[in-house]
């Protein structure tokens, strides 16, 4: 092998390289190569190896081989053409799959055996990171045809080769390998560049001619596939009212033979005053109409449809297309879409308590975010207002909301409400099947509450859906992939559920990624006067009146423990506004809540003789518990939340008792 100026500079600077990984003149090699040598060296890739150490199996070469088999078929089709008809002499093709597996080699025999002792043959990897610097691996790093020449290789042994490769495309751009053009480096020649391109693009040519070919085969057949897979009917008529196209969709809501109608005239099957006529007749086109279909030779068989019918030109022959959908689904579409939506944002989480700060700081980091998140809260306390505050605030907003309470869904019907089912799923099934929430919460939030109550069975398919985000229909075949955002909560401890075989442990990984714990309402008994307010305010615009709370009232609420959490406050006021309404009072006060059995249960309320005796007697009440309060915040050296605590009142409600008396001698 004789090398030229250049070359034996490049055969220096690549000796240097090696041994000290620097190169000096920088401008005589091409910096991608250069990059390629470098990444070589950090992955200590050894240049004096054999190149080749990583080849595949014959069962799997041959996968590959089928796995490509049009490209296959079409560079073996012309590149066989080219060694038979053109002297290639001592160059043989490679071409590779887009892993960098060679998958067959073509052109001079005896090439093909210097290039096979050297480790080059069907089954190769020449990614770089095993075979160094190669023309493969770099027209793969940057798509576009390049020559390599001797000592540009960063393996030694291939210092013997001249390379030149383009990247195939198919018709449609996608990319789907490498040929290579590849001799002994003393043949080199810069037009073979050239002709490696000219070939690469008569693969590409030829693949779609083959394309062309099978499409025209196979077209007429396949629109018949499409037509009457469509669920909605499909019936076509020329200026003559001739029937020239229905689907078998038409002919099963109409009864009829889609075949034997085709040749036959409209007016046969629906009258000569047929919808689809009068639109041939008049040119007026029906968008989104209910339409109703009499059939000609019945006087009961009447069906209503969502009508899409128009007049077309096929051909300059008039014609007449209408699309017909029943109004079972388009009822069953709005119900779908109805009430699909989440209210809640950010905004409407009620708090000022640290530990619920908390909890929306992470809701509010987590929301923009695809990952799936896990809510964590006793029932009430707020679980969904949090899932809906979070699909609100991401990018599936435009989407819908859909939520599911696992506890309340039989085990055995849990996974048709998930997955939906197919037409014969199971007895009673919808004859056009029915989607499941995944289906719904397509681009948006799919919301599972409760969790914890999943039947272990469920579990295992949940977690594939969520791990795939392709779910399979109840009774059918076909996997749909899915774009859902996943939010869950539980309202008991996931961990313990494990342990006790109650949960799987890799779906609580899972969904384990984001956990947001929402505190219950006695562990932020500060937020307890503002969410009293804010249901106060909302409940009284419900009903229409203008109702305050009293401090008493405000006392217990502090004081209780709130087992059923916000939910339980929201409740317990509403019921107090209706008992104050029904007292003609502007003020809730503690008779209207003493009948509640969860106060009654924990509070000993002041009867009216009690109240009038207290109002009667010369002892001065008011006096007593200012003073009480003064003596607790000296106690506590002035410390609100310590004199609070001293009182057995909340910090909110001594605050109040000090306005009421007008202290401010602090």
């Amino acid at each position: 092998m004789k090398l030229g100026e250049k070359e034996l500079k490049i055969k220096k600077m690549w000796e240097t390289f090696i041994q000290t990984g620097k190169i000096e003149e920088k401008n005589i090699l091409r910096s991608e190569v250069l990059e390629s040598w470098k990444r070589c060296r950090a992955a200590k890739t050894d240049p004096f190896s054999q190149p080749n150490r990583h080849i595949l199996t014959d069962e799997e070469l041959n996968e590959r081989r089928t796995r490509n088999k049009d490209y296959v078929d079409a560079a073996t089709s012309i590149l066989q053409i080219m060694a038979q008809n053109i002297d290639i002499y001592g160059f043989r093709f490679d071409i590779y799959d887009t892993d960098l597996f060679l998958l067959n080699q073509y052109g001079d025999e005896q090439a093909i055996k210097i290039a096979q002792k050297c480790g080059i043959s069907p089954g190769v990897s020449r990614e770089e990171l095993i075979s160094g610097t190669t023309v493969i691996s770099l027209v793969d790093e940057y798509r576009i045809p390049m020559q390599l020449t001797g000592p540009e290789h960063y393996n030694i042994n291939l210092h013997v080769f001249t390379c030149s490769a383009a990247p195939v495309f198919s018709p449609t751009g996608q990319y789907l390998g490498i040929l290579s053009m590849s001799g002994d480096f003393s043949l080199f020649q810069k037009h073979t560049l050239g002709l490696v391109v000219a070939i690469s693009k008569l693969i590409t040519q030829s693949i779609a001619e083959r394309e062309i070919i099978e499409e025209q085969k196979t077209s007429r057949e396949y629109l018949n596939c499409i037509i009457n897979a469509i669920n909605d009917a499909i019936i076509v008529i020329n200026n003559k009212n001739i029937i020239t196209l229905m689907n078998k969709a038409a002919g099963n809501f109409f009864d009829i033979d889609p075949v034997k109608a085709i040749g036959a005239s409209i007016k046969k099957y629906f009258g000569v005053s047929n919808v689809l006529t009068k639109v041939l007749e008049t040119g007026s086109a029906i968008k989104d109409a209910e339409t109703l279909f009499r059939m000609a030779n019945s006087n009961n068989s009447n069906m209503r449809f969502v009508s899409n019918i128009e007049k077309i030109n096929i051909n300059q022959l008039e014609s007449v297309i209408a699309i017909l959908k029943p109004m079972s689904s388009a009822k069953l579409i709005t119900q779908n879409v109805c009430g699909l939506k989440a209210y809640y944002t950010f905004d409407d989480i009620i708090g000022e308590s640290q530990q619920i700060k908390n909890a929306i700081n992470i809701a509010k980091c987590v929301a923009p975010l695809q990952t799936t998140v896990l809510l964590q809260g006793e029932s009430g306390t707020g679980k969904e207002v949090f899932a809906q505050a979070i699909h609100n605030a991401s990018c599936f907003k435009r989407g819908p909301f859909v939520a599911l309470n696992c506890a309340a869904i039989p085990g055995e019907l849990i996974e048709s409400e998930l997955f939906g089912y197919e037409e014969g799923a199971f007895t009673g099934a919808k004859k056009s099947g029915k989607q499941g929430k995944f289906e719904l919460a397509e681009n948006g939030t799919l919301f599972l509450d409760e969790i914890n109550s999943m039947p272990l069975a469920m579990q295992a398919k949940l977690l594939r859906a969520i791990q795939t985000k392709k779910i399979t229909r109840l009774g059918g075949g076909h996997e749909y992939q899915v774009n859902v955002r996943i939010i869950c909560a539980a309202n008991r401890d996931l961990w313990k559920l494990v342990k006790r075989g109650l949960f799987r442990e890799d779906l609580l990984y899972r969904i384990y990624v984001v956990s947001i714990d929402i505190p219950p309402l006695r562990e932020r008994k500060d937020d307890i006067p503002l969410l009293t307010r804010y249901f106060c305010s909302l409940k009284c615009k419900q009903f229409g009146v203008d109702i305050n709370v009293s401090d008493e009232v405000y006392d217990i609420f502090c004081k209780y423990d709130w087992p059923g959490n916000v939910r339980e406050l929201e409740n317990v006021i509403e019921r107090a506004i209706v008992m104050a309404i029904g007292r003609n009072s502007s003020k809730i006060e503690l008779k209207d809540i003493s009948g509640y059995k969860g106060m009654k249960c924990n509070f000993t309320f002041p009867t009216d003789e009690i109240k009038e005796f207290c109002q009667k007697s010369d002892c001065n009440l008011n006096e007593l518990e200012l003073k009480t309060i003064i003596r607790a915040l000296k106690i506590s050296n002035n410390n609100f939340s310590k004199a609070a605590k001293l009182l057995g009142i909340s910090r909110p409600t001594l605050y109040r008792r000090l306005k009421k008396f007008g202290y401010n001698g602090l």
